[in-house]
């Protein structure tokens, strides 16, 4: 055999070890090039975000804590904006470029642990679909680019990320370290610890493990985010007002927290019972937080009528997943729209991460009819659909041009990606049995 014919395996060997990695930088790279890219005050005024007026108070108040009253659910967000202003403080950087680099930071970490989770399960092509899904979902990355005083909720979604990779991989330590990371980014933590203490608890792999390992790796679960939880609510105590609209102090609105609500008191006006008597608000209520896993569900959706055609079971991992995002996910839903303020789109993109996972459980069982059924040509037309529909009114320089056009961008993308999925399978022949 003839040196080039020896290198030709090694060549093709190299080829698909980096292809994911191109895969995802190529999808970055995209978004990069498409998203708006505004100053600090440009992209808060654009999206409204008035909570980064909060939290640069905390940050510029580093190593110290803010003397103002700012809304509770605000301050008690405060680690990760005091651990900037500390930086900026020790470092002397300017305080916002300093925000979107640990911004960026963050967003690399989580799509770091993605590629860990998937790249290992499947081939370059269906890999392609899976974290495309994600990249290019409007909601996923393009909103924190804008506006990285939202360092927060980036920081949540790394925890998260974490976490998963930890439970996908039996890894205690990454379980523990992840949700207590997203117990420092945000609240929205506490409903996803019992999701992980059920998924420790009867994931079969999570199962081989002696119970008292299982037991001693969920108590340090409930001990780390109950503990986090308590210290910092404590100590935003001291700098807090209110955190509920139609009850902020004086102060809080002078600084802008002024919105447009009724007066809230009793539990069910900050539920969505509050909503069920205005059909209208209900339906844009759902509508918003339906919008940025539409693309998702339909792809899993897709990837469910394969497995079931080929006979393959989804695994526990695909359900542990669906159960994490649901707790998130279930959040924003279950909260009176008026109490959200439209910001349904952003708290469920927050839940996006574990959706996107899932369907790598699934195809990793299909595998050997994956290296067949998707051609070139197949992924880059889903890739194609996905990429068009990550284009936004706000988010991207080019794409829709009112907030009416997103919800059905996104639904039909989702179908014919799905569509394109389903039958790319279908056309394949069978991988012939090992």
């Amino acid at each position: 055999m003839s040196t080039r014919e020896h290198a030709a395996p090694a060549l093709a060997v190299r080829a698909a070890a980096h292809g994911p990695s191109v895969v995802l930088l190529a999808l970055c790279l995209f978004v990069a090039a498409t998203n708006r890219w505004l100053s600090w005050e440009g992209g808060v005024r654009l999206l409204t975000a008035r909570d980064v007026t909060s939290y640069e108070a905390i940050a510029r108040a580093a190593p110290g804590l803010p003397g103002a009253d700012l809304p509770a659910h605000h301050a008690e967000r405060f680690p990760v904006h005091w651990v900037v202003g500390t930086l900026d403080d020790v470092l002397g950087a300017p305080l916002h470029a300093l925000y979107r680099v640990l911004m960026i930071a963050a967003m690399a970490g989580t799509l770091a642990l993605l590629h860990a989770i998937v790249a290992r399960r499947l081939p370059v092509a269906a890999y392609a679909v899976v974290v495309g899904a994600f990249v290019l979902n409007p909601y996923a990355l393009r909103y924190q680019l804008l506006v990285p005083g939202m360092l927060a909720d980036a920081t949540f979604v790394l925890g998260i990320a974490v976490a998963l990779f930890g439970l996908a991989g039996r890894r205690a330590w990454a379980v523990v370290a992840g949700m207590a990371l997203a117990a420092v980014a945000r609240e929205t933590v506490l409903p996803v610890v019992p999701v992980v203490i059920a998924w420790l608890a009867l994931a079969p792999d999570w199962r081989a493990e002696p119970g008292r390992r299982r037991a001693l790796v969920g108590g340090a679960v409930v001990v780390a985010v109950g503990a986090i939880y308590a210290v910092t609510r404590a100590i935003a105590a001291g700098f807090s007002a209110p955190s509920l609209p139609g009850v902020l102090d004086a102060g809080a609105v002078a600084r802008g927290y002024s919105l447009p609500a009724p007066s809230l008191s009793t539990l069910d006006d900050y539920t969505l019972l509050d909503a069920l008597s205005a059909p209208g608000t209900l339906a844009e209520h759902l509508a918003r937080v339906a919008t940025p896993p539409l693309a998702m569900v339909a792809l899993i959706a897709a990837v469910l009528v394969i497995a079931r055609r080929r006979g393959v079971r989804p695994p526990f991992p695909f359900w542990g997943c669906l159960a994490l995002s649901a707790s998130i996910v279930a959040q924003p839903l279950l909260v009176s729209p008026d109490v959200l303020f439209g910001n349904e789109t952003r708290l469920t993109a927050l839940g996006l991460l574990p959706l996107a996972a899932a369907p790598a459980f699934v195809l990793e069982r299909l595998r050997p009819d994956l290296e067949t059924a998707l051609r070139p040509r197949d992924v880059l037309l889903i890739v194609g659909v996905l990429a068009v529909a990550s284009l936004h009114h706000l988010y991207t320089v080019v794409g829709p041009t009112s907030p009416s056009q997103i919800a059905p961008i996104q639904l039909v993308a989702g179908a014919l990606a799905a569509w394109l999925l389903v039958r790319a399978a279908r056309l394949a022949p069978r991988a012939p049995a090992a």
